[in-house]
Order: structure tokens, then C-alpha cells, then sequence
């Protein structure tokens, strides 16, 4: 429906354009510190591939022939543009009977609704990455969350990289020890060894102290008799406090990297990540929104609307881990 307004002057058309632009680059933005942005193909959609690898080099006699070995190709996996738009009528009563400054909201209230859909749509990723429905897929077809297969084993005993908790965790000392495991573990799609480490840990509002508690306490770590957590190789004499066990979540200590805690409002409550600055979660714009506006003379409407067309997408799936379940 329309909101109101007559043949606005050029300059307030103007106003009402900074104002959206000024809101657009202020309004809290989640999405910038999650994924990375890449630059749109000229095509509806992107896809990618990526080569199997090479085996490992034989010993060469003197006068010898080098073996050579022939890559394939593998992980085919195609990403779509999606278009979004929104936008509301201003007309020649509003501007008349405007005393209150409303019009000059109405630009403001566009952009974050527009940059609230944007970390909705993006972070969804997340809250709904153990499905395997095409949006959720990471490039081996499958769930981004869950157990991958690797695209052609040639070293060691690794055949799949799980980069999830399996099923609905806590946020814990244990849990988030295991993610750092998984980091210190990883191999790549030929099973060599593959250097990743997480810098982030992403969680929601409902996990903020655990969190930071987490990555800041040296002490109280709460792991059972004979597990790792105490200081030696024994457990606490009876009736000792925790404080001497050691928080293996915390950097400090040398147990475990040293991340930054970032608290989600778009990630749904008991859901966390760990993240790598290596990560391959992405937004390629097509077209970054932008407010147009016109004048239509036959109704005395002015018209504001904004379009985004972009895809969000993981091209792997391993510089993230955590637990995308909820009970």
C-alpha cells in the first residue's frame, strides 16, 4: 500500500538516497565477519571443480624415467544467484502532512530490513547446515555439516572428515577441545596432511559466558579421572579443587590456538562453530543493493525500491566445525 507523497524536490530525493546509503554501511553486519565475499561471474550461476591430486614421488635410479601421474577431476559443484527486492510508495498527501520527519524513516527502515534479511538469509547456512537440501550442500554434494568422503584417499588411514559434533552438544571444555582436534587432524582430499587452524568461535547469545569463560579461564578444567586436564598424569587428590586442572580450551595455557569469541543474533540458541581464517564460506554479489526511486505522474506517487541479487554458498566444508543441532 501506498505510504504518501506529491512531486518530491530533487533535493529530498537526494537526502532520502544518503540516508539509505549512510544506514546501509552502519547497520550492524554479522555476515562481513563470517564469510568472505568474491567477486560474481558473469553467468547465473558459479561453478567449480577441483583436481584429484597427485600420489606420491618414487625413487627415481640413475638414468631412470620419471613416473608421471594424470590427475582427474572431481566435486563438481554449481552455485545460483538468488534476487531479492523490497520497496514502499511515498505520496502527495504524506509529503503535505508530513510534520513529524516520518518520510525521512522510511529510507532508514528500508536498509535494515534489507541488511537484516541479508544476515538471516546468510547465516542460515549455519542454522541449517546439516541438511541436505541444495542450498546446505558444501562441494561433495552433501550436507555442509556432517561426514564428507574424500575425493581420492592416496595417504595415510583417512578415508572421511566429519566436521561435526554428530549430534546435539553443548558447548563445553570437552566439545570445544574436539574441535580443536578436528583442526589438528586435518588432511586434504588426498588424506596428506593439511595445515588448518581455527581463529573464531561463533556462538549464539545463550552461549556468551560459556564461551568467553571458556577461552579465557587458564584453571577448572572438568575433565574425568585419567582423561588430560590435570596437571601430570594423575587426577587431583580426593577432596582437591579443580583449580588446578587445566582449561584445555584456553590458548593461554598452550592447550589450545587462541580464537575470538563472536556472538551471533541470527544463530539460533545451543548451535556453535569454530572457524578457520582458511574458511571458504562465501557471498558473491551479483548486484549489492542499491535504492532507486521515481516520480509517476499520473498517481503523484514517488516510488522507492531496492534489488540485491547474490548467492551464499560453502566451497568447502573444512574450515568450519561445530554443532548445527538443536534438541
Amino acid at each position: 500500500m501506498p505510504i504518501t507523497q506529491s512531486s518530491l524536490p530533487l533535493q529530498l530525493r537526494k537526502n532520502i538516497d544518503r540516508m539509505f546509503n549512510a544506514t546501509m554501511e552502519t547497520a550492524p553486519d554479522e555476515v562481513g565477519s563470517i564469510f568472505k565475499t568474491m567477486p560474481a561471474v558473469s553467468s547465473n550461476r558459479y561453478t567449480r571443480a577441483e583436481i584429484t591430486g597427485f600420489g606420491m614421488p618414487s625413487e627415481v635410479p640413475e638414468g631412470g624415467v620419471v613416473p608421471y601421474d594424470v590427475p582427474g577431476e572431481g566435486h563438481e559443484k554449481s552455485y545460483f544467484f538468488h534476487q531479492y527486492g523490497l520497496g514502499y510508495v511515498v505520496t502527495e498527501i504524506m509529503l503535505d502532512d508530513d510534520q513529524g520527519g516520518k518520510i525521512m524513516q522510511m529510507p532508514k527502515a528500508l536498509a535494515k530490513s534489507i541488511m537484516v534479511f541479508k544476515n538471516f538469509d546468510a547465516i542460515d547456512l549455519l542454522n541449517n547446515g546439516e541438511l541436505s537440501t541444495s542450498k546446505y550442500l558444501s562441494k561433495d554434494s552433501g550436507a555442509l555439516f556432517g561426514v564428507h568422503t574424500l575425493l581420492d584417499p592416496r595417504f595415510g588411514d583417512a578415508t572421511t572428515i566429519t566436521n561435526t559434533t554428530g549430534s546435539d552438544t553443548s558447548l563445553s571444555e570437552a566439545s570445544l577441545a574436539a574441535g580443536f582436534q578436528y583442526f589438528d587432524n586435518m588432511v586434504d582430499e588426498n588424506g596428506y596432511p593439511y595445515s588448518l587452524s581455527a581463529n573464531k568461535l561463533i556462538v549464539s547469545s545463550a552461549d556468551r559466558y560459556v564461551a568467553h569463560r571458556l577461552v579465557t579461564q587458564m584453571y577448572g578444567g572438568s575433565y574425568a579421572d585419567g582423561e588430560l586436564g590435570y596437571w601430570g598424569s594423575a587426577a587431583p587428590s580426593s577432596g582437591e579443587s579443580s583449580s588446578t586442572m587445566l582449561n584445555l580450551a584456553n590458548s593461554e595455557n598452550g592447550a589450545a590456538p587462541k580464537v575470538e569469541v563472536m556472538v551471533s543474533r541470527y544463530l539460533d540458541s545451543g548451535r556453535w562453530f569454530l572457524q578457520s581464517p582458511d574458511h571458504e564460506l562465501y557471498l558473491m554479489w551479483k548486484k549489492a543493493p542499491k535504492q532507486e526511486s521515481w516520480y509517476d505522474k499520473k498517481t503523484h506517487n514517488t516510488i522507492y525500491q531496492t534489488f540485491m541479487r547474490y548467492s551464499v554458498f560453502a566451497e568447502d566444508y573444512k574450515g568450519i566445525y561445530g554443532n548445527p543441532y538443536t534438541s
